[in-house]
């Protein structure tokens, strides 16, 4: 979701003046990002200004004031249950007269069935707020595929009014790097929040009946789930002698290209992505991916990019790898190449920028 708000602000900056407001801190930190000031306009880039909310400062009356000072003909919200971030702004356009800006609201997968089966009751008691007070009547909805605009006419009915758009993805694809791959070798890596819908422990204890190869994971990626991840370190320190684990903590999506190079195969099992930008951070770094069926990225086996399997057949995945462990060098620099490839096709064929500049308009 970050990823996407700094792909559509660095598309619009020439076109519109872009304000974000957000945390001056990632999530878990105790400390705010090296070189900001906290709760005041930060020029970010040219026409882009970014305000870094310290916690004491995350509330309703500073949002309020934040939409009330810039007057923008547009809030694009960038999530679904954000209490922050998502309902303040929409109490505000609600009960403020002065505030006439359009509500353009991007759930961002939120909506999609393996989200949802998370945290039920609470989102049942919000979708349920949500439609007593109308506010679906006073949104634009953005879905970036034709499943997201499902999702959300199924929970706030036919007639939302609703934006298809795809999401905006980093076009900044660097030259294919080289790594060795020996067979029964196989280098996995797994980028993401460390939460019950990005399925780590499903990986986790796959990787426990994997036998005859040597196989190591890295994970990468912000804890947001003590209590999970403690149960995924339980079966971590259960691993039979052939796998090995490193978690190595959140890394700068700058660093991240040098990361992506230096693993044979992206492996991400989620419930469910409306996009999923690390998925295709591999892709663009020519790597290949074993995802869940979950995701937009289908149908990868016929394109020669990676795997895409449904979450409850567990022997598809075991085959995967093992297929993936087998690679010779020869094999897996043509995948890499196919990878990397199908990436440079996907950016030359889109011109997202003229579509978003029409959804602001």
């Amino acid at each position: 979701m970050v990823q996407s708000c700094v792909n559509l602000a660095g598309s619009l900056q020439k076109h519109r003046a872009v304000y974000i407001v957000t945390r001056d801190r990632d999530l878990g930190s105790d400390t705010a990002y090296n070189g900001i000031q906290p709760d005041t306009w930060n020029n970010f880039e040219n026409n882009i200004q970014v305000l870094y909310l310290s916690p004491k400062n995350i509330r309703y009356s500073t949002i309020k004031a934040a939409i009330e000072e810039i007057q923008p003909h547009y809030i694009y919200l960038n999530s679904m249950f954000s209490p922050c971030f998502t309902l303040m702004p929409l109490i505000a356009k609600a009960t403020v007269k002065s505030i006439t800006s359009q509500l353009i609201l991007a759930p961002r997968g939120m909506l999609h069935q393996g989200a949802i089966r998370f945290s039920k009751l609470k989102k049942r008691i919000f979708f349920n707020a949500f439609r007593l007070a109308g506010l679906q009547k006073k949104i634009l909805f953005h879905a970036t595929d034709i499943t997201e605009a499902g999702d959300i006419r199924k929970i706030f009915g036919n007639s939302t009014k609703i934006r298809l758009v795809k999401n905006f993805p980093s076009f900044q694809q660097q030259s294919l790097q080289q790594v060795i791959k020996k067979p029964g070798v196989l280098k996995c890596l797994f980028v993401s929040r460390i939460s019950p819908k990005k399925n780590l422990l499903f990986l986790l204890e796959l990787l426990q009946q994997v036998k005859d190869v040597q196989l190591h994971l890295s994970i990468v990626g912000p804890v947001e789930a003590e209590s999970y991840w403690e149960r995924c370190m339980q079966v971590i320190a259960q691993m039979p002698a052939n796998i090995t684990v490193q978690y190595k903590g959140a890394i700068p999506a700058s660093q991240l290209p040098v990361v992506y190079a230096a693993h044979h195969l992206f492996v991400l099992p989620t419930y469910g992505e409306n996009f999923g930008h690390v998925i295709f951070e591999s892709i663009i770094s020519g790597r290949p991916v074993l995802i869940s069926d979950q995701t937009p990225w289908q149908q990868l086996i016929e394109k020669g990019i990676g795997y895409d399997i449904p979450l409850q057949e567990h022997t598809q995945f075991i085959k995967a790898l093992y297929e993936a462990a087998a690679w010779t060098q020869e094999e897996f620099n043509n995948i890499c190449l196919s990878t990397w490839k199908y990436a440079n096709d996907y950016i030359t064929g889109t011109d997202l920028r003229k579509e978003y500049l029409d959804l602001f308009s």
